[in-house]
């Protein structure tokens, strides 16, 4: 359960960071440009992993002699990203980059109580959503996919690119590691409460959660707080890393779960090395996978597969 805690802030991570490098001169000024670049940046390699997945769950199915419905698949896996666990996130940043433009007008305004009020949307379909799990005991059917449930961190993002200044102490306060430590808590606790109310295991590990937001929260302010030190190798790392980090994404479940297939093989008993080899594994071998693909699509008449690959 620590463990699922730990890492449920890597969706709210991600939006933040899309938030806070969002070219904001270029979105207020060039708005058809700005869409048009993120869709090749986002829809593209979408429709190529989500085809990608497709082939693979096909080919998983046929090994284990189950009924392939090519017609829901398609409508699941290409409406609704459901080709593989994370592809909704796509879908999700893309209703987000809609709604740029009309966010950033708000944020350069001077109407402070609507910037405010904003960081209250996600929060308040969270409480709804524990409202519908309190009279049906699981989630309601796509609950992640609209935007309002993950827009408080992209917002959050975008708000601190405009508004660094007024941010300077909330940062000061919250990206700490004694802050980060005491959202992990109320985390755990209130894992503990939803496994007293026999709250499935799906909703105590999930991402949606109060006690998530305040954890990811402080995570962002942490990574905003550890860019002002001023150590150059660490920051070039962070920024390599996050340079390659958006072909990761996409290709990491698939790495994740050939070497969950070849650990299971092993037959290795114990959980904690089970988890920390695929763990290790997994992005090493992502890493590998996307700076070769990039040197490789980095030349000559290949260089425009980079967008429909995501590297």
């Amino acid at each position: 359960m620590l463990v699922r805690q730990l890492v449920s802030c890597c969706v709210p991570g991600f939006l933040f960071i899309s938030g806070y490098f969002t070219n904001v001169q270029e979105v207020k000024e060039h708005t058809k440009r700005y869409y048009l670049k993120r869709l090749k940046r986002l829809f593209c390699p979408y429709i190529c992993y989500t085809l990608l997945y497709s082939m693979y769950n096909c080919f998983q199915m046929y090994r284990n002699n189950m009924e392939i419905n090519l017609y829901d698949m398609i409508i699941n896996n290409f409406l609704l990203g459901a080709a593989a666990s994370h592809l909704y996130y796509i879908l999700v940043l893309l209703q987000l980059c809609l709604l740029s433009p009309i966010i950033i007008r708000i944020l350069l305004s001077n109407r402070q109580w609507i910037k405010n009020v904003l960081f209250l949307i996600s929060p308040i379909y969270i409480a709804m959503l524990y409202v519908f799990i309190a009279y049906y005991g699981t989630y309601p059917r796509y609950y992640n996919l609209p935007f309002f449930a993950w827009f408080f961190f992209y917002y959050l993002g975008l708000y601190y690119k405009t508004n660094e200044q007024k941010m300077e102490k909330v940062v000061s306060v919250f990206g700490k590691k004694e802050m980060i430590i005491l959202s992990l808590f109320l985390c755990c606790i209130e894992a503990i409460l939803m496994t007293c109310f026999r709250w499935g295991g799906n909703i105590v590990a999930n991402q949606l959660k109060c006690s998530s937001i305040v954890y990811s929260f402080t995570c962002c302010m942490y990574m905003i707080n550890r860019k002002k030190v001023n150590n150059e190798g660490i920051n070039k790392f962070i920024m390599k890393i996050g340079d390659l980090s958006y072909g990761i994404y996409f290709i990491h479940i698939l790495v994740k779960q050939i070497i969950e297939a070849i650990i299971n093989r092993l037959e290795i008993s114990t959980w904690i090395v089970r988890f920390l080899l695929c763990g290790v594994l997994t992005m090493l071998i992502s890493v590998v996978i996307v700076y070769v693909a990039r040197k490789v699509l980095n030349k000559g008449k290949v260089r425009n597969l980079r967008f429909i690959f995501g590297v």
